[in-house]
């Protein structure tokens, strides 16, 4: 990752900052430029207010006009073994190797596998150089743990096994039939209510039809002998 300072290391203002090009080394690539892993292109202000070409290590903010002093330079901040990469690199390379070792199911020679792959795409070494079996399982077994990747089939290149859903001795067709047995019973026990139900309101109907059928000019007569009543001061 490029840093973000405004200023360099040694207090010059920043222009502009990009990532840095070079020659593949590759005969296959005929010098085509690649990024430089780890390596920025930065325009910045001299003494005089003029701009300037610089290159800069992402890491501590090393200065170098050339792109290789920088690359050189950047076998500082390595583990010993010149493996300083930009963590995107390492994931890649760990993804490859897990993916070779996934497709030859096999252990041995993932390596020369990754290798022509990584230089095809046009990806380098930190020292800008092309890779090679060893350096790609050099990487692969020093930060494996470190960089966690999975890919599909396992993260160790091995299939996994598909456990199948637990079915405690009974089918899912068997599920389904007891559940449609279930329904159809309850559903009966609906039908025998709404018949029970229907048989009350015919009672019902039954004991009203049987009340005594009383006219209009009965109920009038009521109404004028209950207001009678009322004015003779008869309450009971």
């Amino acid at each position: 990752m490029m840093r973000s300072t405004k200023r360099t290391t040694d207090g010059r203002i920043v222009i502009t900052r990009e990532p840095a090009f070079g020659a593949h080394p590759h005969p296959r690539h005929a010098g085509k430029l690649y990024p430089i892993n780890g390596v920025s292109k930065v325009l910045v202000e001299d003494e005089a207010g003029e701009p300037v070409e610089v290159h800069e290590c992402n890491q501590c903010g090393w200065l170098a006009e050339k792109v290789a002093s920088v690359t050189a330079h950047m076998t500082a901040h390595s583990d010993g073994h010149g493996t300083q990469y930009e963590p995107s690199v390492l994931k890649r390379v760990i993804r490859e190797c897990l993916i070779a070792q996934r497709d030859t199911k096999k252990k041995r020679g993932y390596a020369v596998i990754v290798a022509d792959k990584l230089n095809a795409a046009g990806i380098t070494t930190s020292r800008g150089t092309p890779w090679t079996p060893g350096t790609v399982s050099h990487l692969f077994v020093r930060y494996r743990d470190e960089y966690r990747t999975r890919v599909p089939g396992g993260r160790d290149g091995k299939p996994r096994p598909v456990s199948a859903p637990p079915t405690n001795g009974v089918s899912l067709s068997g599920s389904i039939h007891l559940v449609l047995d279930r329904v159809e019973e309850s559903l009966r026990q609906r039908v025998v209510e709404l018949s029970e139900l229907a048989d009350v309101f015919k009672s019902i109907r039954a004991e009203i039809a049987r009340l005594p059928q009383v006219d209009a000019q009965t109920v009038a007569d009521a109404e004028r002998w209950r207001k009678f009543q009322l004015l003779m001061g008869d309450t009971k």
